[in-house]
């Protein structure tokens, strides 16, 4: 940019030609703005809680859904923050199951979130249902 900004000043200066100065800072602005993109895109979507990419949603539905202790799954809900993948989700459990057997399933289903991405730290909060409550949860 500097260099850019030389040329510029020698160019008006030989030719007398100011548009070559504003070619060039309108030049430099905009190479700035592009420099720049990546950076204003990636703390937009920090500040908005984007949710996990398309992926890992996907992994996450596969292990619930090869679980054959859970029914069914509604509100999954994901985001990220930084280094922290958070994932909330209501599993649907027959009636009949103990909590105890609920609870090792979901921690099953937690420790293989967990391994999607072990470089992340993961904050997964299961919500056990006994039966399938969605349509209360989305009112």
């Amino acid at each position: 940019m500097n260099g850019a900004v030389l040329v510029s000043l020698v160019g008006v200066y030989l030719t007398d030609w100011e548009i070559i100065d504003i070619v060039v800072g309108g030049g430099i602005s905009i190479f700035i703005i592009y420099s720049a993109y990546e950076l204003i895109e990636e703390g937009v979507l920090v500040l908005l809680d984007r949710a996990l990419d398309d992926d890992t949603q996907s992994q996450i539905v596969t292990i619930i859904e090869e679980e054959h202790s859970v029914n069914d799954y509604h509100c999954l809900k994901t985001r990220t923050a930084g280094n922290d993948n958070f994932v909330d989700v209501h599993l649907v459990f027959n009636c009949l199951i103990s909590l105890m057997d609920a609870h090792r399933v979901s921690d099953k289903i937690e420790e293989r979130i967990e391994k999607i991405d072990p470089s992340k730290d993961w904050v997964i909060n299961i919500h056990m249902d006994p039966y399938d409550d969605s349509d209360i949860n989305n009112q």
